[in-house]
């Protein structure tokens, strides 16, 4: 080696050390802050609560994570504001112990300060303030004339006979409360003995609720249960509706231009059944509705959708629905569906020449996902048309993180779905379960259904 060329030698280490230690080449070990604002320590919380945290890092968030007792709750936000949507109504009432993990582009992770939030989703339901007066009822005739009463809340204080004379019509925010615990264990009966001459034994108003009472119908032919005929935000929860060889639930004749929104929470809906009807919830015209932590058994289809593309000169929007933590037991015929998305009736429910995009719309967009399917059936999920919204619009259909169990085919769809892009209709199943393990994309495509 030439002695001159040393001092160009150390020149290079020095320069390459130096620039190793700089903080250019050092490995970011800085853990990002991250903070709950809302909900707060102690507090009671119940429905679908959002949980807000801020975070921040010297470099970039990767993502925020909710945490309940030591486990991660598979919700989790990676853009700003860090909204961590938390539906309770999947979950048993009792205090969780909550936090936040927040994680950076460089995998360092800060777990917030716990807190303890309590889910009370029976005692958790509270009077509005728009309620104007409470009247307690121990008799039919007591019962029909208090729910004219409007804004009212009305106590069933003793297990009461319905007539047949005529519908029971509810005004608008009334509130009927039967005392029924999840799944209408403890509720007031309400028999709804016969068949009503027209309609449903209950027709709600807007605004209107009908929490914990025990619905029994006694199966007569064409019988059904609650009807909500385009009205907007109406709940049925805590309620056992059993009976009605029509329909427990029906949602639709919506005709404005606007989604008409309901809830169907925490109920036992089943043995409602008779060929071709048995529903346990219908839902049609410009219906938004919420299906969560319900129980379904013995009913032909638990739920069936239907969508009119147009029908006497009205353009209809598409119905949406998202169902979420419930309990699917077996139903009444097991060659039938659990749910059932119908297209248009104009033509056959999965022919060729029904799948015109004018005529076999299937929904705007239809969410189902974190249900338990445990009834021994041919198809979980029956889709036999086509989105109204694209995926990007924010349409289509989700179908994600449901237990399927052993059964045969998980989800059914008609033969030209397939033949459609894949940002029109969109289906979600790779979080899903079969088997107790997880799978891909498994559909099966079905000519005639």
């Amino acid at each position: 080696m030439r002695l001159n060329n040393i001092p160009l030698i150390c020149l290079y280490i020095l320069i390459v050390y130096s620039c190793k230690q700089s903080p250019l080449f050092e490995k970011d070990s800085q853990a990002p802050v991250v903070t709950i604002l809302t909900p707060h320590n102690n507090d009671v919380v119940s429905d679908i609560v959002t949980v807000f945290c801020i975070a921040t890092d010297n470099e970039a968030i990767e993502k925020v994570e909710l945490w309940l007792d030591g486990e991660h709750a598979g919700i989790s936000d990676s853009t700003e504001p860090y909204n961590l949507e938390w539906n309770t109504i999947g979950y048993e009432n009792k205090t969780y112990t909550m936090t936040a993990r927040g994680y950076d582009i460089n995998k360092n992770i800060t777990v917030t300060s716990p807190i303890n939030i309590k889910v009370d989703n029976y005692l958790g339901l509270t009077i509005p303030t728009t309620t104007t007066s409470t009247i307690f009822v121990k008799t039919e005739p007591d019962l029909r004339a208090a729910i004219k009463v409007e804004n009212s809340y009305i106590i069933i204080e003793n297990d009461i006979t319905l007539t047949t004379s005529s519908s029971y019509q509810v005004g608008t925010g009334v509130i009927i409360n039967g005392y029924g615990n999840n799944y209408g264990t403890g509720g007031k009966i309400l028999y709804a003995n016969g068949i009503m001459p027209s309609g449903a034994f209950f027709e709600m108003g807007k605004d209107s609720e009908i929490w914990g009472i025990r619905l029994i119908g006694n199966n007569s032919s064409g019988s059904m249960g609650i009807i909500i005929y385009n009205k907007n935000n109406v709940k049925i929860r805590n309620c056992e509706i059993v009976g009605f060889s029509n329909y427990a639930i029906s949602f639709g004749g919506n005709t404005s231009s606007t989604y008409k929104k309901g809830y169907i929470i925490s109920n036992y809906i089943h043995d409602n059944q008779q060929s071709p009807y048995g529903y346990g919830i219908v839902i049609d015209r410009n219906s938004e509705i919420y299906i969560n932590n319900n129980k379904f058994k013995n009913n032909r289809h638990h739920v069936a959708s239907r969508d009119l593309k147009r029908s006497n000169g009205i353009d209809y929007l598409g119905v949406r629905y998202e169902a979420s933590y419930n309990t699917i037991l077996a139903n009444s015929d097991d060659e039938e569906a659990h749910f059932d998305v119908h297209g248009n009736d104009s033509f056959g429910a999965c022919s060729s020449s029904g799948f015109l995009w004018d005529s076999g719309q299937a929904g705007s967009w239809i969410k189902i996902h974190h249900n338990q399917f445990l009834g021994n059936n041919d198809v979980h999920v029956l889709i036999r048309g086509v989105p109204v919204s694209t995926v990007s619009s924010g349409g289509g259909y989700r179908i994600y993180s449901n237990d399927f169990g052993p059964d045969k085919n998980q989800i059914m769809t008609c033969e030209n779905i397939s033949l459609l892009q894949t940002n029109v209709a969109i289906i979600f199943t790779d979080s899903n379960i079969v088997n107790g393990d997880n799978f891909n994309t498994y559909v099966t495509i079905s000519e005639n259904y």
